[in-house]
Formats: structure tokens, C-alpha cells, sequence
């Protein structure tokens, strides 16, 4: 509306972590309605002809509203009996179980919208190990090592 650029980020599977900016410079009014999408063209920098003709990309066109989250990444969510959780820092060599109600994901992290405190420390790598204990102590003690 007020003619600004429309910044964009890019990103291709053949280069995961490399983030490509660029500028919105055509979005089509016609929408398809068989994909619901509409056609758009960005100006990416290329002087290293990463990009191909032909490559899929992931768009990400901020919305100009920020909203702030926790988030954890994806590792940390584990799922048991329907309910969804992680394992959080209680103090020294101990972690806890801790249920969580998980909101969005994107860009390998999942929202949490109850059940964390910010700044909380928990497991991300690993943490299958804690909840194969878990269900191990839940099978009792006839289970075998």
C-alpha cells in the first residue's frame, strides 16, 4: 500500500541451510481454483548461480505483523497415549516430564502454547532415550533389560 518493496526469503532443498533474499516483484489476481494459489515472481541475487531453472522453493513473505512464541525445537516434542510432552531441566542431572499443548510448527520448531516457561532448558538431542525410560518404568518392574 504504501509502495515499499515486498521482501522475501527463499529457500531450496539442495541448499537447506542457505537463506536467498529477495524482492516481490509480480504476484498475478488471477487465483487458481483447483491449487488455490496464484502465480508471483521474485528478483533473487544469483551471482553464484546457485539457483537452477526449475528448482522448488519455500517462499517466506512476512505478513508486517510480528507476534512473539516459544518455541522448541521439533526434537524436544515426544508423543505417549495421545498426550504430547518433553523433558525439561529440574536441577542438577535431573529432568522432568512435562506435558505441553503445542501450536504451530515451522522451519523445525513447534510452538508451545502451554505447559514451558520461557528460557526453560530442554532436551533436544536425545530425547527418545529419556522417554524409552520412561515407558520402560511404566511396564514395571517384570520388563526385561
Amino acid at each position: 500500500a504504501d509502495g515499499a518493496p515486498v521482501k522475501a526469503t527463499l529457500r531450496v532443498a539442495a541448499f537447506e541451510d542457505v537463506r536467498f533474499e529477495g524482492i516481490v516483484d509480480l504476484i498475478t489476481s488471477k487465483l487458481s481454483t483447483e491449487t488455490r494459489t496464484v502465480q508471483m515472481r521474485l528478483q533473487v541475487a544469483n551471482a553464484d548461480r546457485m539457483l537452477k531453472p526449475g528448482m522448488f522453493a519455500d517462499v517466506s513473505i512476512p505478513t508486517g505483523k510480528a507476534v512473539s512464541a516459544l518455541v522448541v525445537p521439533r526434537t524436544a516434542i515426544m508423543t505417549d497415549e495421545g498426550r504430547t510432552f518433553l523433558f525439561r531441566h529440574l536441577k542438577e542431572d535431573f529432568w522432568v516430564r512435562r506435558d505441553v499443548l503445542t501450536g504451530k510448527e515451522a522451519d523445525g520448531y513447534v510452538q508451545i502454547l502451554s505447559g514451558l516457561t520461557e528460557n526453560a532448558r530442554v532436551v533436544t538431542k536425545g530425547a527418545f532415550m529419556f522417554k524409552s525410560d520412561v515407558l520402560r518404568e511404566k511396564m514395571g518392574a517384570g520388563c526385561a533389560h
